[in-house]
Parts: C-alpha cells; sequence; structure tokens
C-alpha cells in the first residue's frame, strides 16, 4: 500500500493551549524522523484540513477525551461520520494514541469502531514503539502492538470473591479503572447524581483498602487488593 498523504493529529478543543503545546512537542519530534503531521484543533478545522487532503490519518489521544467531557464513543462516532461526509473518493483513516497498557474491552471497542490502529504514547512507552505505529498506519497498515495491551489478572475473581461490590459497584469500579473517567462523567454515563456515584466510591475504595482513585486503578491493573472486613 502506499503512504497515507497526511497524518492529522486532532485535538477535540480549540481552548487547550497546553494540549496544543504537547502534541506541537509530538509533532517537532516525529518530524525530525522524517514523519509530517499537522495539527488541527476543534471539529469545524478538522472538517476543513480533511475536506483539503486526498488521503489522511487522523490521530487523537485518549487520554484528552476527559478533559474535553468527551467518551470514546462519542468521538468515534463524530469521526467516522464526518469521514463519510468528506470521503467520496478518498480514503481517510482513524489512529488512537493510548497513554499506557489499555485492557482488552478498548481494544475490542476500537476495532469495533473502525479504528485502523493504536500508537503508544511516549510519555509511557519507548519512542520507537511510537515511531513504529505511525510508519505502519501510514502505509495503510493496521497496528494493534501487544505491548498496548495490559497484562491480564484475575480482576474480576478479586473483585467478586474477595471485595465482594455490588453489580453498581462493580459498574462503577469498572468506570474508574478501564475508562478513567470523573465521578461527573460517570453520573452522565449511568443517568444518576455525582453525589450518588461520590457516595458509592467512597464504599469501593474503603471495600479494596485503598485511598484515592490511582491506588484503586493500580490495584485493579496488578490483582493487588484487600479482602475488606
Amino acid at each position: 500500500m502506499t503512504d497515507l498523504r497526511q497524518i492529522i493529529y486532532f485535538s477535540p478543543s480549540t481552548d487547550s493551549a497546553a494540549e496544543i503545546e504537547s502534541i506541537g512537542q509530538v509533532v517537532e519530534h516525529h518530524r525530525g524522523h522524517g514523519i509530517d503531521i499537522s495539527i488541527s484543533a476543534g471539529w469545524p478545522n478538522l472538517m476543513r484540513e480533511l475536506e483539503a487532503t486526498k488521503d489522511a490519518l487522523v490521530v487523537f489521544r485518549l487520554d484528552s477525551l476527559e478533559s474535553n467531557n468527551m467518551m470514546i464513543d462519542e468521538v468515534l462516532s463524530m469521526l467516522s461520520s464526518l469521514s463519510r461526509f468528506v470521503a467520496d473518493s478518498r480514503r481517510i483513516d482513524i489512529a488512537v494514541v493510548v497513554p499506557k497498557p489499555c485492557d482488552d474491552d478498548l481494544m475490542t471497542k476500537l476495532k469495533r469502531n473502525q479504528v485502523l490502529g493504536v500508537i503508544p504514547g511516549m510519555r509511557f512507552f519507548n519512542r520507537e514503539h511510537s515511531l513504529e505505529a505511525y510508519r505502519c498506519l501510514l502505509r495503510g497498515e493496521s497496528h494493534w502492538p501487544e505491548i498496548v495491551v495490559a497484562p491480564k489478572f484475575r480482576r474480576l475473581e478479586i473483585r467478586k470473591k474477595e471485595v465482594a461490590l455490588t453489580d453498581r459497584q462493580d459498574e462503577i469500579f469498572r468506570l474508574i479503572t478501564r475508562q478513567g473517567l470523573s465521578n461527573r462523567n460517570i453520573a452522565r454515563k449511568l443517568n444518576i447524581t455525582e453525589h450518588t456515584v461520590k457516595g458509592h466510591v467512597s464504599a469501593i475504595m474503603r471495600r479494596c483498602g485503598v485511598r484515592n482513585r490511582s491506588q484503586l486503578i493500580l490495584s485493579s491493573q496488578t490483582g493487588i487488593m484487600k479482602q475488606a472486613h
């Protein structure tokens, strides 16, 4: 396959100066390795850029969604619709930058939404892994490296047998540890109040023997949880 003509690094918000600056650093690093990337902030800018190019790879960061109060399904749906709108005879693919290892559920969701592949973020992974991803995706090849998939632990068994969460608590546990959602976004997703979410989160932390969300996420990734007393 021939190389895609353009990589567009997309930021959903035009107001996030810190994110644009961070993306700019990534762009400059990859230009030094012969990979040309443009930055597009906001949906109108992205649409104009897609209309002006023949073939493109649209890239966005998974960790930028929460700060913009967006769900990954929402972004993928909008990108897919936008791609169909401007596609005509052009080729437009989507790739996602992941900041850390992800679980199988997220990988399945991305593939189901026609994402071409994932790019290991340079903050956590080796820079060569990021460069390799861009090169593969530029050629129009799918890229799902094993390095981005978190090791499988006995998380479900631990939660059910030792921690004994309720069904609602288990649902919130998954939204925190797998998707990194804030209390506000969890409340929106489950159609409950933020106050109710806070109560569940406090109960989950007590039962898991952790003091904060970071410890909760870490415990879910390592399978290390205290049994509730």
